[in-house]
C-alpha cells in the first residue's frame, strides 16, 4: 500500500464491524488488523470487497484457531456469572452475513 493512503485506509478498517485491531507497522506488512471471520468464505469476501477497494495488493493471512489470551479481553466468564448480550464473533458474523446477501 502506498504510504499516503496509510491513514485512511487505517481509518476505514477500524470502522469495519469484523476488524478487532489495526497496526500502523513499518515494512512489507503495513498496515495488520486483526479481524473477526465466521468461516473462508467471509475471509475471502474480507480480502475482495473491504481490502481490495483500499488499495491493498497483498495480504497475509494466518488462522487463529484458539487464543489463550489477549489484551484487555477476558476470553471465559467469572465463575458464577452469566454472559450478557452477544459475543464479538457472533456480531461479526452477523455482520459478514448480511455483506454476503449484498
Amino acid at each position: 500500500m502506498h504510504a499516503g493512503r496509510l491513514a485512511a485506509a487505517g481509518e476505514a478498517l477500524a470502522r469495519h464491524p469484523q476488524v478487532h485491531g489495526v497496526l500502523a507497522t513499518g515494512g512489507p506488512t503495513n498496515p495488520m488488523c486483526a479481524v473477526f471471520c465466521p468461516d473462508h468464505a467471509a475471509l475471502y469476501r474480507f480480502h475482495t470487497e473491504v481490502l481490495g477497494p483500499l488499495g491493498v495488493r497483498r495480504a497475509g493471512t494466518a488462522i487463529v484457531a484458539r487464543a489463550v489470551k489477549r489484551a484487555g479481553v477476558r476470553l471465559r466468564p467469572l465463575p458464577g456469572r452469566v454472559s450478557v448480550g452477544r459475543s464479538r464473533l457472533e456480531a461479526c458474523a452477523e455482520a459478514s452475513r448480511r455483506s454476503a446477501r449484498r
